[in-house]
């Protein structure tokens, strides 16, 4: 069938019209992606050990509409032992006979000692539009939000900003992981200079000390040690301390003595070490 119209009134049944000749009436108006004003886009995060929660969204793909109204868990495979892989959390749109819906799906990547994403199918039937890649590192149990790559807004899955309007974003993550890369690569840098330096202040500290060390323990470490305590021992030998003690002279009773004045005579004992 080259040429198609509608709609008309069926008179006994002579116009009927399918889903797809519905959905024509968006095509040209409404471009393929996913609505940025609706919900959280679809947006991907981790939750407890292999599970994901996918935002609320409304998307339009292949002349049908998709619409997620609350947030829709989703439980991964486990890892591998040895191997990597990436997982993709997808929009499917299957038009096969069997099907004929649009789902959310999280397709198992392949393992591998250097893991590729798994390639989107596009098929005249099934067609399948990237909400996310998850890295798997071999042997975790839990998906973390860093191993999680959102693909929303890029060119593969862009946004429906309005009619005849999408936008993606892929400049914009592209300068994004540019300056992470840029700002995490100068601050390492700064982090190995700073330490090499502490490391070279004490390494330093530690030669000091320990030739110091080796300039006390050169030749017989006794005999040295025994001049040590010789040396300390002259020294304090030559010091004098003194203490005094004063008190009241009593005579052989035991009486305070006084002088003229009525006032106690004081005397003073004087204790030395020499």
């Amino acid at each position: 069938m080259s040429v198609t119209s509608g709609f008309f009134d069926s008179l006994n049944g002579d116009r009927r019209y399918n889903s797809t000749q519905i959905s024509s009436i968006f095509n040209g108006i409404i471009n393929d992606g996913i609505f940025a004003s609706i919900g959280t886009t679809f947006g991907v995060l981790s939750d407890t050990g292999n599970t994901i929660k996918v935002g609320i969204g409304r998307a339009w793909f292949n002349s049908t509409w998709i619409l997620n109204d609350a947030i829709f868990p989703m439980s991964a495979d486990g890892t591998e032992v040895i191997l990597d892989r990436y997982d993709a959390v997808v929009i499917e749109i299957d038009r096969s006979a069997v099907v004929r819906s649009g789902s959310i799906k999280i397709i198992k990547g392949t393992p591998s000692s250097s893991p590729q994403k798994p390639t989107m199918i596009s098929t005249a039937e099934v067609h399948q539009y990237p909400l996310a890649y998850i890295l798997r590192p071999a042997g975790s149990t839990e998906i973390t939000q860093a191993n999680i790559t959102s693909m929303v807004g890029t060119s593969s899955s862009p946004y429906v900003t309005g009619i005849l309007q999408v936008v993606n974003i892929d400049n914009m993550v592209a300068q994004w992981q540019g300056q992470w890369v840029q700002w995490f690569s100068q601050e390492t840098s700064a982090g190995n200079n700073q330490m090499s330096q502490w490391m070279g202040e004490k390494q330093l500290e530690f030669n000091t000390w320990f030739s110091n060390l080796q300039v006390i323990l050169d030749g017989t470490v006794a005999t040295n040690l025994a001049n040590q305590i010789l040396e300390l021992q002259n020294k304090f030998d030559t010091l004098v301390k003194e203490y005094c003690l004063y008190q009241s002279v009593d005579d052989s009773t035991g009486v305070a003595i006084e002088d003229s004045y009525n006032s106690t005579v004081d005397g003073k004992i004087v204790y030395k070490i020499a």
